[in-house]
């Protein structure tokens, strides 16, 4: 039902990008990725996924469509207010992200930003949110569904194409528990700083919803109280030039997403589709 709706939502906001006109060409945005894997056969498609082919061909897309790849920090330091640039974030890092996903960044020389969850590095279990691959994990033969190890996110952090952030170190719901957030977040920050000399990273809210309260208000302020250097939501909207780095949207990009639907999303054209899906996650208990 889920994969329907946001079909036939891709769809709309295509038509009606064809309906309303192109877009004006000042806007910019933040994409959101989790996991790069492949469908495996004979089990359902993965959640929080996008295949490795469908990766490559959305970077190939949006580029044909004038868009710029640039790093997250570069995004910040601009305050989004050259037109048609884009950063690339993955979320809670799974191993697919340096033996997936590396490569064909390092091909299109795309620069991206991964938001570590401390707690789950190394483990051999799937993360706790993950029902797919909890699901199916006794017929799953490739460890690339898995949190990443540390010599992954090592390896990402070498990269000059790659920068850490911050996730959280538990990836527990703080809605509002901002004390907690900020006890949790303190072991994340930490690590991030000994294990990898990482200091003052941005920070991705877990589930990143602000209307949900994944994000902003009490948790935000608990967050910069530690040291973050920026944070950022999954909202679903085109960045507003100028605004400083505080809880900025990002959009989450799916499996079936194309260079055309990235780039109504990143247009604005998509951004009504959000608030449908809120409305459903309300309804029927999402996150």
């Amino acid at each position: 039902m889920i994969t329907v709706v946001r079909r036939v939502a891709g769809w709309a906001a295509v038509a009606a990008r064809a309906v309303l006109g192109p877009a004006t060409g000042r806007e910019c945005g933040i994409l959101v990725y989790h996991r790069v894997v492949k469908h495996v056969p004979g089990l359902p498609a993965p959640t929080l996924n996008v295949r490795p082919e469908a990766l490559a061909a959305q970077i190939a897309g949006l580029q044909r469509r004038g868009w710029t790849f640039v790093s997250l920090a570069d995004l910040v330091a601009d305050r989004g207010r050259a037109p048609k640039r884009v950063a690339v974030t993955f979320d809670d890092v799974f191993g697919s992200v340096e033996q997936q996903a590396l490569p064909i960044l390092r091909a299109a020389g795309v620069p991206a930003a991964a938001f570590v969850a401390s707690a789950f590095v190394d483990s051999p279990e799937p993360f706790p949110f993950d029902d797919w691959a909890l699901e199916h994990r006794d017929a799953l033969e490739s460890d690339d569904y898995l949190p990443a190890t540390l010599e992954q996110i090592q390896t990402l952090h070498a990269d000059p194409l790659v920068t850490l952030g911050a996730h959280t170190h538990s990836h527990e719901v703080f809605v509002s528990r901002p004390r907690d957030l900020a006890r949790d977040l303190a072991v994340n920050l930490e690590w991030l700083d000994r294990t990898l000399g990482v200091r003052r990273p941005p920070l991705a809210f877990p589930f990143g919803r602000t209307a949900m309260g994944f994000a902003g208000g009490d948790l935000t302020e608990a967050a910069f109280d530690l040291g973050v250097s920026s944070t950022f939501t999954t909202d679903g909207d085109p960045l507003t030039p100028g605004t400083l780095p505080v809880d900025w949207p990002r959009i989450t990009v799916y499996d079936d997403d194309t260079g055309a639907t990235l780039d109504a999303k990143l247009s604005g054209r998509f951004a009504w589709t959000m608030r449908v899906s809120e409305r459903l996650r309300r309804i029927i208990g999402w996150r």
